[in-house]
């Protein structure tokens, strides 16, 4: 897995402010920190809803934190599941941690694997014109010896809505803190490190449209560039729908797909028995585009924008 690792010491651009900027608002997108999460909104509509903090009746450093716990569609309808049920560990939008091997031994977030998941500080919470910018960073403490294994770094990049669709860029970065090698791979029962993006309930048969896929640099099957789910979400009349787009400088090797085992969900995941060696200092990231969408998506306006998403990395690139 060699083109995972970097030994880059430049940060991503998003996250480049390292100063906590007072929670204020431009005239377009506005964030309000409740204590335990942070409610982004837009002309007196929420946006998302990023939790911070653990949830109530977790053990207060545990991996219930660091996620967006509620999605809000272009129209005001809540896109994922009734956060409230706590049905689960997560709802909403998550990133999936793999486990870390160290000095022969195993572990990740949760008490009983070994490790405790310690929210560390903000990097950047800000708002302008142009976007709204929150970037998070969360410490895996190894409760043996209390020490730092890996610092969790999250990016979440919002833009303004034209009341019919949106973009939210997503990061995840994993730094090896130790002064020892450390490897990541799959949890113990095999689900790979990846995002989760989970629908809301619905009696609609949800309309799920992928790209065509372009073949691997490296030869193979093809993979999709992208993939949305398309659905009436309950209680709505309307239809509204979630893209993920894949990075198209990412050479990390993210498959995208749709889960259906506890409901709809879009998963881009690394591909099951992944593994990375992390060298000290040396880093794993993973960068995905969320598209939100009043409608049925169909395929010429998602590879519309995909063809966008491109273009503007493509005008960053060095």
């Amino acid at each position: 897995m060699r083109f995972l690792i970097t030994m880059r010491a430049s940060f991503c651009h998003a996250f480049v402010v390292a100063l906590l900027l007072p929670f204020c608002a431009s005239a377009q997108i506005t964030i309000n920190d409740t204590g335990r999460e942070l409610i982004l909104g837009e002309r007196g509509r929420p946006i998302l809803q990023y939790r911070y903090s653990a949830n109530d009746g977790g053990d207060g450093t545990s991996a219930q934190a660091g996620y967006i716990e509620v999605l809000w569609g272009p129209y005001g309808n809540v896109l994922t599941p009734d956060a409230s049920t706590k049905a689960q560990i997560f709802t909403g939008i998550f990133w999936s941690w793999a486990r870390v091997e160290a000095g022969g031994e195993f572990f990740g977030p949760g008490e009983k694997r070994g490790a405790t998941r310690v929210f560390e500080r903000w990097l950047d919470v800000s708002t302008s014109e142009e976007l709204a910018t929150i970037g998070a960073q969360f410490a895996w403490v190894r409760n043996a010896d209390g020490r730092a294994v890996l610092m969790e770094t999250q990016g979440i990049e919002v833009y303004p809505s034209d009341s019919r669709e949106r973009t939210i860029d997503l990061y995840l970065r994993l730094t090896n803190v130790l002064d020892e090698a450390i490897s990541i791979t799959g949890t113990q029962g095999g689900s790979p490190l990846g995002l989760t993006v989970q629908m809301a309930n619905t009696t609609a048969v949800p309309r799920l449209v992928t790209s065509p896929g372009r073949p691997r640099a490296t030869g193979g099957p093809t993979t999709p560039e992208w993939i949305d789910l398309s659905y009436r979400v309950l209680r709505s009349s309307r239809s509204a729908g979630v893209a993920l787009i894949k990075h198209p400088y990412e050479p990390g090797g993210l498959q995208l797909r749709h889960a259906s085992e506890s409901g709809s969900s879009l998963v881009a995941s690394l591909p099951r028995g992944t593994s990375a060696r992390l060298e000290p200092g040396q880093f794993v990231e993973l960068r995905l585009r969320l598209y939100v969408h009043t409608g049925n998506a169909v395929e010429p306006l998602l590879e519309s924008v995909a063809e966008k998403y491109a273009a503007e990395l493509a005008d960053n690139q060095p």
